[in-house]
């Protein structure tokens, strides 16, 4: 397939955009309310309903604040990610900056970690504050082609802001799926059940090659079990995030690529 066969990348609509803001919201909402409920019934035992008000509402404020801003730091964390200077990769680098020239996004930072799995992620609450995650087993093991393919589809969850439920869902769903591993399922439907392959379509509409991103996830999808066994029970707070993702099924996505 020649890569002028698909047509040019579409803007995200606004009720992608609007449901995206909505997810994020809720999934907020929901370590608030518990917090909220915990400092009312605290405060209005042991001190009075007026006290346990007060105590609730500034609870669940600081609940939300750590929420919506945490998850980020979360993932930095878990994974190990550190900032990469344009010296460091500088074909990812390059790579980046067409792909967002290309879709009409703000350039993401570039953080890379050390890990001989191939794999990608993209975090942020907003397009301006998004970073783009990157293995440094993606980087040696993935051609121009492949790699222009794979950073396509990241650019493409900034474009649409799903990265903000993604991230959001890490600080508000991740220690209960760290802890209950069959939670992490509910993490990934949170964040977007079908985000990947959506994705995965709009990285080909804007790279225009199909084969491209074929191949990049064959090996992706090859590298997996290593990536899930290396990573162990952080594996679960994370996982809804990285383009192996175990939320979404590899084999149903490069049937649906290949069809194209």
């Amino acid at each position: 397939m020649s890569r002028t066969s698909l047509s040019r990348p579409e803007a995200p609509g606004r009720a992608e955009i609007a449901a995206n803001r909505r997810r994020a919201t809720a999934l907020a909402g929901l370590p608030t309310l518990v917090v909220f409920a915990v400092g009312l019934a605290v405060g209005g035992v042991l001190v009075s309903v007026v006290v346990g008000i007060i105590v609730g509402v500034v609870a669940g404020a600081a609940a939300a604040l750590c929420t919506w801003r945490g998850g980020a730091a979360v993932v930095f964390g878990l994974t190990g990610a550190r900032v990469a200077g344009a010296d460091e990769q500088p074909r990812v680098h390059n790579l980046i900056d067409g792909l967002c020239a290309a879709s009409g996004i703000p350039r993401p930072t570039l953080r890379v970690v050390d890990d001989d799995v191939p794999d990608a992620l993209t975090v942020g609450l907003h397009p301006r504050q998004a970073t783009i995650v990157v293995t440094t087993g993606l980087v040696s093991s993935m051609g121009r082609v492949e790699l222009e393919a794979v950073l396509a589809h990241e650019v493409n969850h900034v474009k649409v802001h799903d990265i903000l439920p993604g991230t959001v869902a890490v600080s508000s769903l991740g220690l209960l799926a760290a802890l209950v591993p069959p939670a992490a399922g509910l993490t990934s439907w949170a964040a977007g059940r079908n985000r990947e392959a959506l994705a995965d379509l709009a990285a080909v509409s804007l790279t225009r090659y199909p084969p491209g991103l074929i191949s990049a996830l064959e090996k992706v999808g090859a590298g997996r079990p290593a990536s899930v066994n290396r990573r162990g029970a952080k594996a679960r707070v994370t996982d809804h995030l990285w383009i192996s993702g175990q939320g979404s099924s590899i084999d149903e996505r490069l049937q649906a690529l290949r069809e194209l």
